[in-house]
């Protein structure tokens, strides 16, 4: 073969050919296991992007996909409902109550937001106020009888990251309020209070009108409680009675004092309590004076029934359009030199009357 003229060839040594050969099948030999570690640690980075993929997709899915959205009831004894206060509606109210015009503060209301913070003080929800500004049964013409829905979502902070880059919520329930005629006696459909309570779907997605969400009804009995303002709370059907939210007799809002409406079964037993604080110092009476923003408390038995929960903080935010709402308690009129202060409303079989107190410089009289 050619190659034993190498081996014999005296300018090349036998020992020499076997020095090479052997340096050469070394490094071919450390080059396969270099390239057999990378390959394994190449595998060992894709397992563990996997691994961290799925770890985010879990959390994600965690937070979109809630398993039951009527968990957060569960062992709450009591939550703080406190509405945000917009700046420019109470400008928007008070300029108009300004110049005489105070029908035309409707027209800067805004869509309201309540926070709900649970008894130990945390966030646990939050809730947006979805309507129409214009329109027959919108803001501009219809508040506080407006149509509504509104979308409560769940407060934590891993929702709120996970929100601010993918934009994904954790809608736990919505509330449907159709547009209703509250100037008159609860007598018929049309003028009765009432909304529906949607969850959101087991397995994730957004709360919608779906009636196989259907939680829980509210609305008013008919001729809406006589002289106490009432709310019934029905299941889902519409035929069982869950409880029952009566209020204080005639006189009901205003700023002076404390409202409390008491929930009872449908035994008649007390199970909890509706509170609208009054305002507990100068900066708060302000707010509440010149927007439409109020704070409330619901305490119920931590062993009450989640959808019940759920069902009489729905009542809690019908209360507020029906009686804390409207263009506020305090307007000042610079044209006619005069300032009034809703004290109250009158209460009657469904029908609401403000009773306000009003000062006037033009007839030199105050009434």
């Amino acid at each position: 073969p050619w190659w034993n003229n190498l081996i014999d060839s005296p300018s090349i040594p036998y020992c020499e050919l076997t020095s090479v050969g052997s340096l050469a099948a070394r490094a071919a030999r450390k080059t396969v296991a270099m390239e057999s570690a990378a390959a394994m640690m190449k595998k060992k980075a894709a397992s563990a992007v996997a691994a961290g993929a799925r770890v985010v997709e879990s959390a994600m899915v965690d937070i979109t996909l809630p398993k039951d959205p009527l968990n957060a009831f569960d062992g709450v004894s009591s939550v703080v409902v406190k509405q945000k206060v917009d700046k420019a509606e109470a400008a928007a109210q008070l300029a108009a109550s300004a110049v005489g015009a105070g029908m035309m503060g409707s027209l800067g209301e805004k869509e309201n937001v309540y926070n709900v913070y649970s008894n130990s003080g945390g966030l646990i929800f939050q809730a947006k106020e979805e309507s129409e500004y214009c329109g027959l049964d919108g803001r501009a013409l219809c508040a506080p009888n407006h149509a509504v829905k509104l979308h409560l979502f769940k407060a934590d902070m891993m929702n709120k990251a996970m929100s601010a880059v993918t934009g994904a919520t954790k809608e736990v329930m919505l509330v449907d309020r159709p547009c209703y005629c509250g100037g008159c006696c609860a007598c018929c459909d049309i003028c009765q209070h009432k909304a529906n309570l949607y969850s959101a779907p087991p397995g994730g997605g957004a709360a919608m009108v779906d009636e196989t969400m259907l939680v829980a009804s509210v609305r008013q009995p008919f001729m809406g409680g006589g002289l106490s303002p009432t709310l019934d709370v029905m299941d889902r059907d519409g035929t069982t009675k869950l409880a029952t939210v009566t209020g204080p007799a005639c006189c009901i809002g205003g700023n002076c004092f404390d409202n409390t409406f008491d929930v009872t079964d449908a035994s008649g037993n007390n199970i909890g309590q509706i509170l609208k604080k009054k305002p507990t110092d100068f900066n708060d009476a302000l707010a509440q004076g010149l927007s439409d923003a109020d704070n409330f408390t619901l305490s119920v038995q931590p062993g009450l029934d989640k959808k019940v929960k759920a069902a009489l903080m729905t009542s809690l935010l019908m209360l507020d359009y029906s009686f804390f709402e409207g263009e506020g308690d305090v307007s000042v009129n610079i044209l006619e030199g005069s300032c009034s202060y809703k004290c109250c409303d009158m209460h009657c079989c469904g029908a609401v009357c403000p009773c306000s107190c009003t000062c006037s410089r033009s007839d030199g009289e105050g009434h």
